[in-house]
């Protein structure tokens, strides 16, 4: 799995409705982790991809420009990593494949 970040700076109210509407556009299916994090002087879009080669892929097509600028958002600050270990509902989803610790 392979993530990157989306800085966007601005009202994060303004820049929440507009990242809405954006996902009123993408079939969930094609989101399969992915974080909207609110920040005092904007917002952070954590998102995922199968691999490294998938995220090229993704990145080089043109379409998150174009969505972006289709809903108004500013241009993010963009940054990619790769992802050591991804957990939803205590089930590990990418990473390490042994079970967690003790039960909260």
């Amino acid at each position: 799995m392979h993530a990157s970040t989306l800085t966007f700076a601005g009202d994060p109210d303004d820049l929440v409705a507009r990242i809405d509407r954006l996902f009123e556009q993408i079939p969930a299916a094609n989101v399969h982790l992915m974080l909207v994090l609110r920040r005092p002087d904007g917002v952070t879009l954590v998102d995922t991809c199968p691999s490294h080669e998938a995220y090229l892929r993704f990145r080089t097509s043109g379409w998150l420009e174009t969505a972006l600028r289709d809903v108004g958002l500013p241009e993010p600050q963009i940054t990619d990593h790769p992802v050591h270990l991804a957990i939803v509902d205590g089930s590990a989803v990418a990473g390490r494949t042994v079970g967690l610790g003790a039960p909260a």
